[in-house]
């Protein structure tokens, strides 16, 4: 029998995010190896992409119904080698099953897929961690066992817009995203998570839950608030990140949150002071300011909440609903509707921020004045 080893001089097939060209690295003939993609949606350390891998992931699997191995820890190196905790071999015949975690602990008995009991969702956003699977089914081979994470998370992400340049002047410095689901149970699929999606690795761009290679949260609970801050930044005509970046260089303020359906957005009518309970809404820190002339003078114009300096939160209803593995950018706009409302009004009416100026007209009648005769010769 051949035996194939899985230990220190393990290889990794190293895939691109911006193609899928393979590298194999230390091949030593018949060994296994593990190749590691990660579909599109990154934040600093703790999320990653096809070309931010994690450094290191739990494995375990099965064989004809009976566990095989369980909870291998295998490292990966900077220049992508792997070194794993233990010594493995395959089987002579059959398929191994492969199930993989980062960063949370999966519970898990052979003969039944795992899954992760009881996520909490964490509050700090600096310190949360992509929730990552990948499943992978494989008999005796040269070839690396190609594992393919999946993100079982939702990443949130904003952007703004000021609909009335030249008219408003807006900064904002930080979003808050209130009374979301925080707490579920995932179950991993059954089929191996092999079809890459995300643009960063040649996948698709669309995401097919009913082809059993996704798993399945159960029906999110809890509540909680997830905020993020950052340096005042102006808000123009043209859309831009605020909590994100383009060229996905550094992701510290994208929210990882809890798939859920579609949320009730809160109802100031029925409750109109923060923190409200009756749905969900976004808390932004900002200041707006009336443009009187051709261009912004702050020691001019009229603050019409918060001021340069002295960021104010204003509160905005919203309703929403999330998927696993997908990234949305909420863009929010400044200039339309009433500008969100003020989370502490004087008393219990809720109170429109930005109040459009409005106008109706009426015309004075001509006034008759009998002025005189005036003779004509």
């Amino acid at each position: 029998m051949k035996k194939v080893l899985l230990g220190a001089l393990a290889a990794v097939a190293m895939v691109a995010c911006s193609k899928d060209d393979v590298v194999e690295m230390n091949r030593v003939n018949d060994q296994i190896s593990y190749g590691a993609v990660v579909n599109s949606a990154t934040r600093a350390a703790n999320v990653f992409c096809n070309n931010h891998k994690p450094g290191s992931f739990t494995v375990s699997a099965e064989h004809d119904g009976k566990l095989y191995f369980e909870n291998d820890v295998i490292t990966v190196a900077n220049d992508g080698t792997c070194s794993s905790t233990a010594t493995r071999y395959w089987p002579n015949s059959g398929d191994v099953t492969f199930y993989a975690q980062v960063n949370y602990p999966m519970t898990y008995t052979a003969g039944s897929v795992p899954t992760f009991d009881n996520f909490v969702v964490e509050t700090t956003v600096a310190n949360q961690k992509d929730l990552m699977y990948a499943v992978q089914k494989q008999g005796k081979s040269n070839d690396p066992v190609a594992l393919n994470f999946r993100h079982a998370l939702s990443q949130v992400v904003f952007a703004a817009k000021n609909a009335s340049e030249g008219k408003l002047y807006v900064e904002v410095s930080g979003v808050e995203v209130h009374n979301v689901a925080n707490t579920s149970t995932y179950t991993f699929p059954a089929k191996a998570t092999v079809n890459k999606v995300g643009e960063h690795n040649g996948g698709a761009n669309t995401i097919n839950y009913t082809d059993g290679t996704w798993g399945s949260w159960a029906t999110a609970t809890g509540s909680a608030d997830y905020a993020v801050s950052f340096a005042a930044q102006e808000v123009t005509a043209t859309a831009a990140p605020l909590t994100y970046v383009t060229d996905e260089s550094d992701f510290a303020n994208a929210m990882l949150l809890m798939p859920q359906g579609a949320t009730t957005a809160w109802n100031p009518e029925n409750e109109a002071a923060v923190p409200a309970t009756n749905g969900t809404y976004l808390l932004i820190d900002c200041c707006i300011y009336n443009v009187a002339g051709a261009s912004f003078d702050a020691s001019a114009d009229v603050a019409l909440w918060g001021a340069q300096g002295a960021h104010k939160k204003l509160a905005v209803p919203a309703s929403f609903a999330w998927e696993q593995g997908k990234k949305y950018i909420y863009t929010l706009v400044f200039g339309k509707g009433n500008g969100g409302y003020d989370p502490e009004p004087d008393d219990d009416e809720p109170e429109a921020v930005l109040v459009p100026i409005s106008y109706t007209i009426t015309v004075d009648d001509f006034v008759v004045v009998n002025a005189g005769e005036i003779e004509v010769e």
